[in-house]
């Protein structure tokens, strides 16, 4: 573990995170705010507004979040604004299949970057502090949004991919936050349902990866907490 967490610090782009902040408190309350409030979303002009405006803040959330003046992720910088220019972009232009699909593609790139690079921090991390518990919850939450993209992306290629309900529709990019939330838990309520060899794919993966995450992160925290205990 220790050969692991000084290979990190090495990379120019990881930083522990510090436990004096609450940075990831603003991402947290964010991703709250759109996961609450995009089953309201229908598809009319100010529902996209609103998406529109709450996944940008999420974004700039998860940019400011990670934001270090002595090391700065380009990578997550390059990413982050390119999914917020699509974003404008996929609003103004409506009804252009290609410019959804870039734009889920978009938010999937940075979503999983995002996630993965939590779990390093976090691994990197000596204290346990409530910044660090706000970051663990908030990568959990991202991992939805990355299902919901990756899940969108394949309706978007593969019109047949899901089985919907007659109010859903496949281009309403809201739903497949519900339809991702609900596999990463393994609820499984059967109102959307993957028929394509290609969405049980991600399906399954998407179970997986949520109890890996969970089981993985809470590992971890109690680790730190542990040996925390022990050297008191």
């Amino acid at each position: 573990m220790n050969t692991v967490k000084e290979t990190l610090v090495r990379l120019h782009f990881f930083h522990k995170i510090s436990p004096k902040e609450n940075k990831y408190l603003l991402l947290l309350f964010s991703i709250i705010c759109l996961l609450v409030v995009s089953p309201f979303f229908q598809e009319t002009t100010t529902a996209r507004l609103f998406f529109s405006l709450l996944i940008s803040v999420v974004l700039l959330s998860g940019l400011y979040a990670d934001f270090e003046l002595k090391r700065i992720d380009y990578i997550e910088t390059i990413l982050g604004f390119f999914a917020i220019i699509l974003t404008w972009l996929d609003y103004f232009i409506t009804n252009n299949i290609t410019l959804d699909f870039i734009t889920q593609g978009a938010y999937a790139a940075y979503f999983l970057y995002f996630t993965v690079e939590l779990i390093s921090r976090i691994v990197i991390s000596n204290q346990i502090s409530p910044n660090l518990i706000y970051a663990s919850i908030a990568g959990f939450f991202m991992l939805g949004l990355c299902g919901a993209t990756m899940a969108s992306m394949l309706e978007l290629a593969l019109p047949e991919a899901y089985k919907l309900p007659e109010n859903v529709y496949f281009h309403n990019f809201e739903n497949f936050i519900y339809y991702s939330f609900v596999t990463i838990t393994t609820v499984g309520y059967g109102d959307m349902l993957p028929i394509h060899p290609a969405s049980k794919t991600l399906a399954i993966l998407l179970c997986v990866c949520g109890h890996l995450y969970s089981t993985i992160v809470m590992a971890i925290i109690i680790g730190k907490f542990s040996s925390k205990q022990n050297s008191h």
